[in-house]
């Protein structure tokens, strides 16, 4: 196969899309209000479609307005089952949340998803009160028993998104739990559904980024929430931006939690200035030099990096 790419000159605005991952963290945490919530700016990847029926599997109900999702919680059934989807991240969330609603939970998904390894539940949760039994550290899961409130030890090398469940699944028991995090890997992320639940009323206390507080008897509140937009998706324009072409970004928080945001930092560090100017975002590439980044907080953004440092002079580290 062979395919002719020609070399252009990109120029205009962009509106940058909605992060899936902020979405679907709003999705269920509405799902778990008893009220209904506004959920502006939903993207319309298979992710957050998957994440959208399981809140329905959950009993919440969905309505579509002309520019949100009303989202009302509901009670779950005694027996829940779920389908993911391919989405990991809702599959990392579920899991401990729906531990935390019912005695017996089965939560499967499709294609790639059920090949990535699911053996941190394994590890944990028989610790807070539930048996697992995965296929092969795989997904479909079962669950059995109730999360109980304590004071737990976990592991959070595999995936911070492990942790963010926990903590939304722990909020909702009636008491307080501590949950210490060892080796914790993307400490971004994890402050990004610590700062969602705030917005729906659960508040958690922190010693850094290892030991957390979770009160018990805690609610989720319904709110009027606005998804942001990714940095991800815009890391390769804001690349194309410092390499010289005239784009700018529009949609994007500046004070984000998200990890991606950080590419900021590896513009400055680089010699390249970032520019804002009525709510627009580009960045100047003009003396632009190598970099050196350290991307463990966000590996999502390497690819777009690899193509900076691919067409600028020096040798790139990352």
């Amino acid at each position: 196969m062979t395919r002719k790419i020609k070399a252009v000159q990109l120029s205009g605005e962009i509106h940058v899309p909605p992060s899936k991952s902020d979405g679907q963290r709003a999705l269920l945490m509405a799902a778990l209000a008893k009220s209904t919530s506004r959920i502006m700016n939903i993207g319309s990847s298979q992710d957050e479609m998957a994440m959208l029926e399981c809140v329905k599997a959950l009993n919440a109900t969905v309505e579509r307005a002309a520019d949100a999702f009303l989202v009302t919680g509901g009670t779950p059934n005694d027996s829940i089952q779920l389908q993911v989807g391919e989405s990991g991240l809702a599959s990392r969330l579920l899991v401990s949340v729906c531990a935390a609603l019912s005695d017996a939970v089965v939560i499967n998904g499709s294609g790639s998803i059920l090949q990535r390894d699911m053996s941190f539940f394994e590890r944990t949760l028989p610790q807070m009160g539930v048996q697992v039994v995965s296929t092969n550290a795989k997904l479909p899961i079962q669950l059995s028993g109730r999360l109980k409130s304590g004071e737990y030890t976990v592991d959070g090398s595999a995936s911070s998104q492990y942790i963010s469940g926990l903590l939304i699944a722990l909020s909702l028991l009636d008491q307080e739990s501590v949950l210490i995090v060892e080796n914790l890997n993307s400490q971004p992320y994890l402050k990004m559904t610590i700062n969602s639940m705030k917005k729906f009323g659960i508040q958690i206390e922190q010693e850094g980024f290892r030991k957390f507080r979770i009160g018990g008897e805690q609610h989720f509140q319904a709110c009027q929430y606005t998804v942001e937009s990714d940095w991800s998706s815009a890391s390769y324009w804001l690349v194309a931006a410092a390499l010289g072409h005239e784009l700018k970004l529009s949609g994007l928080d500046m004070s984000s939690a998200q990890a991606d945001r950080m590419i900021l930092q590896a513009f400055l560090a680089a010699g390249c200035r970032v520019v804002r100017e009525n709510e627009l975002l580009t960045i100047d590439g003009t003396d632009r030099k190598s970099l050196d980044f350290d991307a463990t907080d966000c590996p999502d953004l390497f690819p777009a990096l690899a193509v900076y440092g691919a067409m600028t002079s020096g040798i790139s580290r990352i």
